[in-house]
């Protein structure tokens, strides 16, 4: 959204365009791959075949890799140079909505090669878990969202004579794990604690971008997003 979170309506905004919505009409290709919910609504106004819904193994190629038949954000991957091929010399956006670590089952979201932290919570209520056993789930399913970035970025490279590529890797929210009592996320603003807003992110380039290393570790708000696109 053009609006930012402190004047964003959800009533209203589904009247105007966003960031998508405009480079669309620019005529950049936009892809949407979801391994989560859904696009909240950020692809409704795009044609439905600029979305793809990798939660099954209808899309996803990797679904069978563990006992809980969880689909994997990597298989998100899969087939993307078939799109890269139909939108030739063109301008490309593709994002790709992980599950990453959404709890409460965080120790569903990662396969055994991962599992470097034992022992782990395994259970939905978390407040039953032994903390460190809940940070150990945790912990593992970050080393799973490390592999699915650092493919993303070898990816990338691959069509890196061809294109100017670049990724940018950025949470929706934060997660609490037991501080104070307070566990997942999702409390309004005004009461949430740090753990749920504080979010990691950072940008990867093949090419010198000339940002100084003094803005590397600014601080900034999703609202930087959709002006900087």
């Amino acid at each position: 959204s053009y609006l930012g979170a402190d004047e964003y309506d959800v009533d209203t905004d589904k009247y105007q365009e966003n960031v998508l919505d405009t480079l669309d009409r620019l005529g950049v290709s936009i892809l949407w791959r979801d391994n989560n919910s859904d696009s909240k609504g950020v692809m409704d106004k795009l044609p439905k075949a600029q979305f793809a819904d990798y939660k099954s193994a209808t899309n996803n190629a990797i679904c069978n890799t563990n006992p809980y038949n969880e689909c994997r954000d990597v298989g998100m991957l899969v087939g993307l140079d078939d799109f890269v091929a139909a939108n030739n010399g063109k301008d490309m956006l593709i994002m790709l909505h992980q599950m990453g670590n959404h709890g409460p089952a965080y120790f569903k979201r990662y396969d055994e090669k991962f599992a470097k932290f034992t022992p782990v919570c395994e259970g939905n209520e978390l407040a039953k878990c032994e903390h460190q056993s809940l940070i150990n789930a945790y912990d593992n399913a970050l080393l799973a969202t490390d592999d699915f970035i650092a493919q993303s970025i070898q990816w990338l490279q691959t069509h890196s004579n061809a294109y100017d590529v670049s990724m940018l890797y950025v949470s929706d929210h934060g997660e609490s794990l037991g501080e104070n009592g307070v566990y997942l996320h999702g409390m309004p603003n005004a009461f949430a604690p740090k753990e749920q807003r504080s979010v990691p992110a950072f940008f990867w380039t093949d090419k010198q971008t000339g940002i100084t290393p003094m803005a590397t570790d600014t601080v900034l708000t999703h609202d930087a997003i959709t002006p900087t696109l």
